[in-house]
C-alpha cells in the first residue's frame, strides 16, 4: 500500500511539476508562459470537458475489455470463500502470493527463503548480538526445487560459498532478486493463470500515461497563443489518471480466477488458524510448513499466536530452518522480513558508479 501511494504521489507530482514548468511554445513571444494561454470561456471549458469525458470514457472501455478476470466456473466475485485446509495444487507460497497480488514483491522472495529452510535446503541462524542473519547451505536430496527457486539458490551461494550473511547482499543483490521475480511471472504464465504478465501490464499503463501527460503539455504549450491551453491541460491530466488506474488492472484468467478462490480459502484457514489448535497439537510439523504462506499473506505474527502453549507445535519442531532459540519463532520471521527487505532496498539505492 505503501509503495502504490508513493507511485501515485510521484506521478501526480511529476504532472504539478511538469505543467508549471512547461516550456514556450516556438510559435509563441518570449514572455508568454503556459498558464498566458489557459483561458476559461465557453469554447473552452465545453471543448475540455468534452475531451475529459471522451478520455475517461476510454479508459473505462480499455479496463471493461481487457482489465478484468476472466469469469471462472466457480466465479470468485460472487461464490463464497470456503476454508481450505491446505494449500491449493499444492503451489508454493510464493505463487500463491503472486494470483492473490498481481505483483512478485519482497515478501514472496522471503518466504521462499523461509520455505527453502523448512524444506532442510537451507538454515537460516541469527548472528549474536547483531541486526543479522546467516543462512547456510544444507547437504539435502531435494528433488523438487522449481527454477524460481534455483535462481534463488544460486545467487544466495555465488562463486561455490556455502553461507552468506543477509547483510553481505546489500548493494548487489538487486539483479539476481528482478531475476527470481521474472520467473515468478513466467511460471504463473507457463501454468496460464494470467492472460499477459501483470508487470507488463503495470509499466505499460504507467508509461502510456506518462506520455500521454507529457503529450498533453505539448499541445497546451502549442495552443498558448490561441489561449486553448486548457484543452491540452485536459489531455496531460487524462495521462495522469490512466498511469495512477494501474492498479485496478487485473488479469488473470478463468484458471487463474479460480484458484484465486481457492487461495482465498486457504487464507482464510491461515487467518482463523485459532479455531483449529487442537489440529495444530496432533501435526507437529504444522507451523513451520506452513509459515512462509501465513508470511505471503501478511499473517505470520497471528500464525505464530495460534501455536502458542501447544507445545513443541509452538516451536520450530526442528533446527534444520532455523539454529537459536525456537521459542522465537515468530520474532525470527518478523525480524528476516525486514533484514531481507532491507538488503533489497539498499540494492535498489546503491548502484555501481559508471563512467562518462
Amino acid at each position: 500500500m505503501e509503495r502504490r501511494f508513493l507511485t501515485a504521489s510521484a506521478l501526480a507530482a511529476l504532472w504539478v511539476m511538469t505543467v508549471a514548468a512547461a516550456p514556450t511554445a516556438r510559435n509563441v513571444s518570449r514572455g508568454s508562459q503556459l498558464t498566458d494561454g489557459v483561458v476559461f470561456n465557453t469554447w473552452t471549458i465545453a471543448t475540455s470537458v468534452a475531451v475529459l469525458v471522451a478520455g475517461l470514457w476510454a479508459i473505462g472501455w480499455f479496463w471493461w475489455q481487457y482489465g478484468r478476470d476472466q469469469a471462472s466456473l466457480a466465479d470468485s466475485e460472487h461464490a463464497p470463500v470456503v476454508v481450505e485446509f491446505e494449500p491449493p495444487q499444492n503451489l508454493r507460497a510464493a505463487q500463491l502470493g503472486l494470483i492473490m497480488h498481481e505483483v512478485a514483491d519482497i515478501r514472496d522472495i522471503t518466504a521462499t527463503i523461509v520455505d527453502l529452510a523448512g524444506r532442510g535446503v537451507v538454515s537460516i541462524t541469527e548472528v549474536p548480538g547483531q541486526q543479522d542473519w546467516v543462512i547456510a547451505w544444507q547437504p539435502n536430496q531435494a528433488a523438487d526445487i522449481l527454477p524460481f527457486e534455483r535462481t534463488l539458490l544460486d545467487a544466495l551461494f555465488v562463486f561455490g560459498r556455502r553461507e552468506v550473511r543477509i547483510s553481505e547482499l546489500r548493494g548487489s543483490f538487486r539483479p539476481a532478486l528482478q531475476s527470481v521475480q521474472s520467473q515468478l511471472y513466467a511460471d504463473a504464465m507457463a501454468r496460464k493463470l494470467f492472460t499477459m504478465r501483470p508487470d507488463y501490464l503495470r509499466l505499460g499503463r504507467i508509461f502510456g500515461g506518462t506520455l500521454i501527460a507529457f503529450f498533453g503539455i505539448w499541445i497546451a504549450s502549442s495552443l498558448v497563443q490561441i489561449r486553448f491551453s486548457l484543452v491540452g491541460l485536459t489531455i496531460s491530466l487524462l495521462g495522469v489518471i490512466l498511469a495512477l488506474t494501474y492498479r485496478f488492472m487485473s488479469v488473470r484468467t478463468a484458471a487463474g480466477r479460480d484458484l484465486l478462490q481457492h487461495t482465498l480459502g486457504f487464507r482464510l484457514y491461515i487467518n482463523t488458524a485459532e479455531k483449529y489448535r487442537q489440529q495444530f497439537a496432533e501435526k507437529s510439523d504444522q507451523f513451520t510448513r506452513l509459515l512462509p504462506y501465513a508470511i505471503v499473506f501478511g499473517c505470520a505474527s497471528g500464525w505464530a499466536k495460534a501455536f502458542e502453549g501447544l507445545g513443541a507445535s509452538a516451536k520450530a519442531g526442528n533446527d534444520d530452518w532455523h539454529r537459536g532459540d525456537p521459542a522465537l519463532q515468530a520474532a525470527v520471521t518478523s525480524a528476516i522480513l525486514e533484514a531481507v527487505g532491507s538488503s533489497l532496498r539498499s540494492a535498489v539505492a546503491t548502484r555501481p558508479a559508471t563512467s562518462l
